[in-house]
């Protein structure tokens, strides 16, 4: 479940090919924080960072 989510937009993504890349920066017991940035034909356009809640499956 997402807590917080920040996109900052950088450029109009004018092109073909989009191509997002993410890294988990920091995973706990309750919460984790991910990265993302997002190309356009090979320039970055957007970056985004999340906090996200873990939550517990249903058993």
């Amino acid at each position: 479940m997402t807590q917080e989510l920040t996109i900052n937009y950088l450029y109009p993504g004018k092109g073909k090919l989009l191509k997002a890349v993410g890294i988990l920066v920091k995973m706990g017991k309750t919460t984790a924080f991910v990265q993302v940035d997002l190309f356009c034909e090979d320039k970055i356009i957007a970056t985004s960072s999340s906090h996200l809640a873990i939550l517990e499956a249903n058993k």
